[in-house]
């Protein structure tokens, strides 16, 4: 096996394996974890999305974890389909559909939060370690999390998500009670979120150790990497990735699939409102007060994964590599309305909004669009495009259950801090 690779803060340059970079979330002195090099790892077709992710994997995890590890974290992980749906030549949505929404909550964040539950819970075995996972999330993170890490042992969960910013449905699935899950409803949006979680990953001295599960942590935007792997095999060469944006982490995980496979793809950032990489691509101020819009897991204001971006290519190359483009919320609906009118398929806003960009850009048919969120997420907005309701498929239902959890907490995160500054692991220990 070829040297591990090891990862590097953005902004003192720590230098870590991939074991102390999951179980600690965050360089100690800020910032994000990026890896010092890109492995080359070869894409040989299989269609065991289990095994092509173990592969694609290794060389980033090293000895941190044992093939054996490795192998169990990710069957354990990926119970459910990826399917891969061809949209009609000859609609306005000449394009692959990558679903990635058909895991227990019904997003694609179900693929980097099990994986990394996994994971995280397999090293703290070896290590007799305990952990706290703090979590920002702008509708769909902060399931994910909560339904991967629930009922561990050694290991709890503090999730923080923005009043009036997630759907009812989001909400439901927020505050389901959970084994270890403690929830907080911030009076902010979800710039204000997880700049508190950034600020609990620097504090010392706490009573439980701290560590992510946004993609701040490399254990959760790694796996996300696989199914680009599984998409591209289905594809000519110098395929095209069309990703619903918010936070960058999507995005950031598709490039670094693109380096270690040699794919030589092409990607296009699909916005709402919270333009992050139109601007960038512009050369313009990127941060910005996040807007609210009906794409409430893309409104991030301040991309926290730009900053790994950056580390990755130079303007001049994202420029080459990157298109973007942004949709306001009735473009949204409207390309909600003609998906199923044209196509008969349903789609959810965010995955709409993948949708449209395909004609910004000269599509050659080569291109996928990554379906990020599963429409019974959100019906009313369904109904109101298409006069449809969708049924809640069974592997949805599951994150549903149990009464709700929430507490309290000012935009200053006063509540938040007592918590984690006082109280200790409250799952099994």
């Amino acid at each position: 096996m070829p040297d591990p690779v090891h990862y590097k803060g953005t902004v003192n340059g720590e230098r870590s394996t991939f074991a102390d970079a999951i179980l600690n979330g965050a360089p100690p002195g800020g910032g994000l974890y990026v890896p010092e090099t890109i492995p080359e790892v070869e894409l040989v077709p299989t269609a065991d999305f289990v095994d092509l992710a173990t592969r694609l994997l290794e060389p980033w995890i090293g000895n941190s974890l044992s093939h054996e590890d490795q192998k169990a974290i990710s069957a354990s992980a990926f119970t459910f389909d990826v399917p891969i749906l061809r949209l009609p030549p000859d609609s306005p949505f000449d394009s692959l559909v990558i679903e990635l929404s058909h895991g227990p909550t019904g997003s694609f964040k179900d693929f980097g939060a099990r994986w990394l539950a996994r994971a995280l819970s397999t090293l703290l075995e070896k290590i007799e370690g305990q952990r706290r996972v703090i979590v920002a999330t702008s509708g769909d993170t902060g399931s994910a999390v909560a339904d991967a890490f629930a009922g561990l042992d050694k290991v709890d969960v503090v999730l923080l998500f923005p009043a009036n910013g997630v759907s009812d449905m989001q909400r439901r699935q927020l505050t389901a009670r959970r084994e270890g899950v403690t929830v907080f409803e911030v009076d902010g949006d979800f710039d204000d979120c997880q700049a508190l979680v950034k600020r609990a990953l620097m504090m010392t001295n706490l009573p439980v150790p701290t560590t992510s599960a946004n993609s701040i942590n490399v254990g959760r935007l790694l796996p996300q990497m696989s199914y680009y792997a599984y998409a591209a095999m289905q594809m000519d060469p110098q395929p095209v990735f069309v990703v619903p944006s918010g936070n960058l982490g999507n995005l950031a995980a598709g490039i670094l699939a693109n380096r270690a496979l040699n794919l030589n793809a092409r990607f296009v950032a699909a916005h709402n409102a919270n333009e992050s990489m139109v601007r960038f691509l512009r050369g313009d101020e990127v941060n910005q007060a996040t807007i609210q819009t009906i794409s409430n897991a893309m409104d991030v204001g301040s991309p926290s994964n730009l900053d790994r971006i950056l580390r990755l290519m130079s303007l001049e190359e994202a420029r080459d590599t990157i298109k973007a483009v942004s949709l306001t919320d009735t473009e949204t609906i409207e390309v909600m309305r003609q998906s199923f009118r044209t196509t008969g398929y349903v789609c959810d806003p965010h995955t709409a909004i993948g949708l449209g960009a395909l004609s910004r850009f000269t599509n050659t048919g080569n291109t996928a669009v990554l379906s990020t969120a599963h429409p019974a997420k959100f019906p009313e907005l369904v109904k109101l495009a298409t006069g449809s309701i969708v049924p809640v498929p069974e592997s949805l239902e599951g994150s549903l259950v149990g009464d709700a959890s929430c507490r309290h907490c000012g935009s200053t995160g006063e509540e938040f801090f007592d918590f984690v500054s006082n109280v200790d692991l409250t799952s099994n220990t």
